[in-house]
């Protein structure tokens, strides 16, 4: 478990938490992005959260995945992956925000804003000079 802060947690997701995983991202995707997808995203969630899927992405090298908690709750997901080359230049100098989302409940308390800070002094205190 990392802490941010008194209330804010990060807590290491398992191949074990992916039940939980899907049945939150079911939960807290939906309200964000259903103006994007005429199924709500159903087939997004459906397709990304499967045992399968999950199992790939926490066996993907130089990659962080996180329940993001906020009062010891499960409030969203935090995924951070390192050494990417987004541009195809043989630079893999930069870290990937790969997802931060955050149930709408707690929206506007700062906690988006908690985990970037944290992200970005974790980057630079690693040497890493980019963040995307």
């Amino acid at each position: 478990m990392i802490s941010i802060t008194k209330d804010i947690q990060l807590r290491s997701i398992l191949i074990e938490d992916q039940k939980e995983l899907f049945d939150l991202m079911k939960r807290i995707y939906p309200p964000s992005y259903k103006h994007y997808w005429k199924d709500q995203g159903n087939w997004y969630i459906n397709d990304l959260y499967t045992v399968k899927n999950v199992e790939k992405e926490l066996s993907e090298k130089d990659t962080e995945y996180y329940f993001v908690l906020f009062q010891q709750q499960i409030i969203g997901i935090f995924r951070i992956v390192y050494h990417v080359d987004p541009y195809n230049e043989k630079d893999k100098s930069f870290v990937k925000l790969h997802r931060l989302y955050l149930d709408q409940t707690i929206q506007n308390k700062g906690i988006g804003k908690q985990l970037m800070t944290w992200l970005i002094v974790k980057v630079r205190k690693e040497g890493y000079p980019k963040l995307w």
